[in-house]
Parts: C-alpha cells; structure tokens; sequence
C-alpha cells in the first residue's frame, strides 16, 4: 500500500498587530493539538472555533507555521505531507476578513504518492479573499483540456 502526501509552502507579509494576532492564535492551536476546545477558554479558543467550526472532532492544525522577520510575516508549510489545504485557506479567509485586508492570498499545493502509481500525483491552487475562496486542480484541469483537445480533432 502506497502513502499520499500533500505539500505547500506560502507566505503571507503581517504588519505587528496581525503578528501578534497571527502568534497567539497559531500558537493556541498548536498548543491543543489533540484537545477539545472551549469557547469560554479566551479570545484565541473563539477565532480557532470560528475559524475551523468542526475543530473538536478533528483536533488537530493540518499544517506547520512560523512567524519570521526575513519574510517580515507568516510562513505556512507543510514538511511531513500530512498538510490540510481546506485548513489553510479557512485560516486565510478568517485573516484577511478580521483585518480588513481588500487582497488576494494565493497558494499552490502537491499531491503526491511514496510509489509511482498512476493516477496518485497531482496538485492545485487555492486564491482566497475575505469574502471567498477559489480552488482548482490540476486534475480538472487535464480532464477539461483533453474534452477541448479531443473535440477539436473531430471538427
């Protein structure tokens, strides 16, 4: 049996408060990795509720983060592969929305397997606003440029 693996590496620029909002409440969830939350614990517990709503039955992050002053901001990635896309872009879109922040946050990710199977490499992006997120695969992708392809060989 062959492991899957999901990869990404992004960085988004913080100005100080956003840092020190980003620390606390990063650092919170990583702190309860494998805990239930309550709300009534502080502010940091509301956001990681509000964020991630169904965090008591998966109790855990789904990516690595640090805040560092050579990118002057946060860094999200993931090195053992077991990254949650879905996590990052919900923390991204509760971001850019407590701050007020009118951009657009891009990520890239890698499906991967530990053996060559077919069928089992592929990837994405994500572009996430305040108010939405746009996702798309390159696996859809393939399937659409082929239907165009194949279609047009039979005009």
């Amino acid at each position: 049996m062959a492991n899957n693996y999901t990869y990404f590496s992004l960085s988004v620029h913080l100005d100080d408060p956003e840092a020190e909002w980003v620390k606390k409440v990063l650092g919170y969830a990583s702190n309860c990795d494998g805990d239930v939350i309550n709300p009534e614990d502080g502010p940091e517990s509301r956001d990681l509720l509000e964020i991630w709503p169904d965090w008591n039955d998966r109790n855990y992050l789904g990516f690595d983060w640090e805040v560092r002053g050579e990118i002057d901001g946060l860094w999200i990635y993931t090195e053992a592969g077991e990254g949650n896309t879905d996590a990052v872009a919900d923390f991204l879109q509760f971001f850019l929305a407590k701050f007020g922040l009118k951009t657009a946050i891009q990520f890239h990710y890698a499906l991967t397997c530990g053996k060559p199977r077919p069928g089992e490499f592929s990837g994405g992006a994500c572009v996430v606003t305040a108010e939405d997120q746009q996702w798309s695969s390159l696996s859809d992708w393939v399937e659409i440029t082929i239907d165009e392809m194949l279609a047009e060989m039979v005009k």
